[in-house]
């Protein structure tokens, strides 16, 4: 068995990248930096590490169904360190997106800042 996981690309278009990510016991991902920011849902859930480029180690306890994000620039390598196997699904945007204009409006600004939505 590989120590390496398997990345497959399950979708992706103009706007997004949709992959999955699945694990052996002890198998990782490498390390990698994400150029975007990005949401995970665990498949199956189970225990991992997640080495940083610091050298710094966390262990990371994903619950299935539980998604999370992390914001552009994470530089790390994340290892299956529970038993059997595991799987998340990830996205991301395809590209850089566009600057939406700031809404106007007091509530609208307020909701902005609050929740960071973007009304249209």
């Amino acid at each position: 068995m590989s120590d390496q996981a398997t990345c497959e690309l399950l979708s992706e278009d103009a706007r997004t990248k949709v992959w999955r990510w699945s694990f052996e016991s002890g198998q990782a991902t490498g390390m990698h930096i994400h150029g975007y920011d990005y949401i995970a849902i665990p498949i199956s859930g189970g225990d991992f590490t997640a080495t940083l480029d610091t050298g710094e180690v966390m262990e990371v306890k994903q619950i299935a169904g539980t998604p999370y994000q992390r914001s552009a620039g994470v530089h790390h390598n994340v290892r299956f360190v529970g038993q059997g196997s595991a799987s998340f699904v990830g996205t991301q945007p395809a590209h850089d997106l566009p600057s939406l204009p700031q809404p106007s409006g007091e509530v609208c600004q307020r909701l902005y800042a609050d929740f960071n939505l973007f009304l249209y």
